[in-house]
C-alpha cells in the first residue's frame, strides 16, 4: 500500500490504495462520507503513462508520468511520499 500525506489539501492526509499491479485508488482519510474515508478517484497505469479519473469529474481523464503526479492531479497539490 502506497500512503501519501498531502499538506496543500484541506484536512488530507491522502491514501492511495493499491488495487492491482496497474490500478490505484485514492482516498482522503481525515473526511469520512459516514462508512469511511472518502473516494476521491482512481488511478490506471498504462505503460509508462499513468491515467487519472477524479471523482468529482467522472468524464474528464488526465494523462501524467508519474504515480505522485497523478495522485497530486487528484489532490490538487503537490504530493509527498
Amino acid at each position: 500500500m502506497f500512503k501519501y500525506d498531502n499538506s496543500s489539501r484541506p484536512g488530507g492526509d491522502v491514501n492511495v490504495t493499491a488495487l492491482t499491479p496497474t490500478a490505484w485508488q485514492v482516498q482522503d482519510r481525515r473526511r469520512t462520507g459516514g462508512d469511511g474515508p472518502v473516494l476521491l478517484g482512481f488511478i490506471h497505469q498504462f505503460s509508462d503513462v499513468f491515467e487519472v479519473m477524479n471523482v468529482t469529474r467522472p468524464l474528464e481523464r488526465t494523462y501524467v508520468s508519474s504515480l505522485a503526479g497523478a495522485v497530486a492531479s487528484i489532490t490538487g497539490g503537490t504530493v509527498t511520499q
